[in-house]
């Protein structure tokens, strides 16, 4: 009986913008301004300079990017080497047991730190003289 025929074109209620929210809209669009500024900017310097450079810079680049990597795999280090100090995090079944291993260990750190606090707080109720700040 009482249903909104055009529901959908309906003015949706205005929610409050904080201030926060309006810097931030204000900040995203000076931004977004001087990307289409400067991009145009780049757009008309680049059509100044002849196509046949434009290949050749295209050309330079690739070639002087190919040398650099295949000079980075013919050196005299493995390739391998190159990946010592990444560590990457073992996801596999198999290694489930050096990760609960290493969770172990750690767990018995915290255990130790935990009895350590637990004793400094025994002594000094024990001792409180010894733990009177001036």
């Amino acid at each position: 009986m009482f249903y909104k025929l055009n529901a959908h074109k309906a003015s949706q209620p205005q929610t409050p913008e904080s201030s926060q929210d309006k810097l931030a809209k204000k900040i995203a669009f000076k931004v977004q301004q001087f990307q289409l500024r400067w991009a145009g900017f780049l757009d008309r310097q680049t059509r100044k300079i002849p196509l046949k450079y434009l290949k050749a810079i295209l050309v330079t680049g690739v070639l002087g990017a190919g040398s650099f990597f295949t000079y980075l795999i013919a050196k005299d280090t493995s390739p391998a080497s190159l990946f010592d100090t990444v560590t990457l995090t073992k996801i596999w079944p198999s290694e489930q047991s050096e990760r609960l291993q290493k969770y172990q260990i750690q767990s018995e750190f915290f255990r130790y730190v935990d009895s350590l606090e637990n004793a400094i707080k025994q002594d000094s109720l024990a001792n409180p003289e010894f733990y009177n700040w001036p």
